[in-house]
């Protein structure tokens, strides 16, 4: 019998960046990011923007092998996680879409 193909050969680097963009979603904070720094000059904003941006990959890198190591000690298949992320991403779009909807951005 065959098995299932392993997570990682079917996700690769941009499709896990991807499913992080969405699912986190950066495009939500850059509304208070620009009322925050309204009144800062631009040296001030971009150092705002680099400490935030390394707080969020340090962040992201830290979940992600702490995640992997809970998966591997409760033996949580890869298959079970690939379908639970097109889960994730599937509710990540739904509410991107309606965020646009509400701002008429599409129709609706």
């Amino acid at each position: 019998m065959q098995s299932a193909p392993d997570a990682s050969t079917l996700l690769g680097y941009g499709a896990i960046f991807t499913l992080f963009f969405i699912t986190l979603g950066p495009l939500k904070i850059l509304g208070p990011f620009t009322q925050f720094t309204r009144e800062a000059d631009e040296a001030m904003a971009r150092a705002i923007a680099v400490r935030a941006f390394v707080i969020a990959m340090i962040a992201v890198v830290v979940g992600g092998f702490a995640g992997r190591a809970l998966l591997e000690n409760w033996g949580v298949s890869s298959s079970a996680m690939l379908l639970t992320g097109g889960i994730f991403f599937a509710l990540a779009v739904e509410m991107i879409l309606r965020a646009l909807q509400e701002l008429s951005v599409i129709g609706g």
